[in-house]
């Protein structure tokens, strides 16, 4: 009842289609979220809200349509940082390291990064073979058991043998059995 309030209310408001979409989604009605979403780009075609929960919603079907919409959130605001952390997420969970990388890296840019920032950081730096940069990632993450396995490797792949054999070390003695990767 209030977002037809709210449609009639603005009729080129894009802000009642997004909120429409959103509650479709939470509800499992992805192909009506998504023509909300549609909707509020029509009326919006700046709305970078809605590209994004378009990118969201194609994720997992249409992969390339999700990456496509997240670059129009991005070009309509360059300096998106949520849209810019998701296309570095999406770009590594669908293993487009180097893309992932250089996105990521302009949001670590844009932020006052967290720890967690830089523990996806890590993780981006070491699918690009860039150890080095895994390392100093590390320095500013938090001390989990994945960033010591990747340090681990880093150090390893660095050819830093013995740094790696004592972190392995620690790591093995410290780390929950169920939690190493054999």
């Amino acid at each position: 009842m209030y977002i037809a309030k709210a449609k009639k209310a603005d009729k080129k408001s894009a802000l009642p289609y997004i909120f429409e979409g959103n509650q479709l989604m939470a509800n499992g009605k992805n192909n009506e979220a998504a023509v909300s979403f549609e909707n509020a780009v029509y009326f919006d075609p700046n709305s970078k809200i809605a590209y994004l929960k378009l990118a969201q919603l194609y994720e997992n079907i249409r992969t390339q349509v999700a990456f496509d919409y997240l670059k129009k959130a991005i070009a309509v605001d360059p300096d998106y940082a949520f849209g810019l952390s998701t296309l570095g997420e999406m770009s590594y969970r669908k293993g487009f390291y180097p893309q992932a990388l250089e996105t990521y890296q302009k949001y670590i840019e844009l932020v006052k990064p967290t720890t967690k920032d830089y523990e996806q950081l890590a993780t981006i730096k070491y699918f690009n073979k860039d150890y080095q940069g895994v390392l100093s990632a590390i320095d500013k993450a938090s001390n989990t058991f994945v960033m010591n396995r990747l340090k681990m490797y880093s150090e390893y792949e660095l050819g830093h043998f013995d740094i790696a054999a004592v972190i392995g070390e620690s790591f093995m003695k410290t780390t929950i059995k169920n939690d190493i990767i054999p």
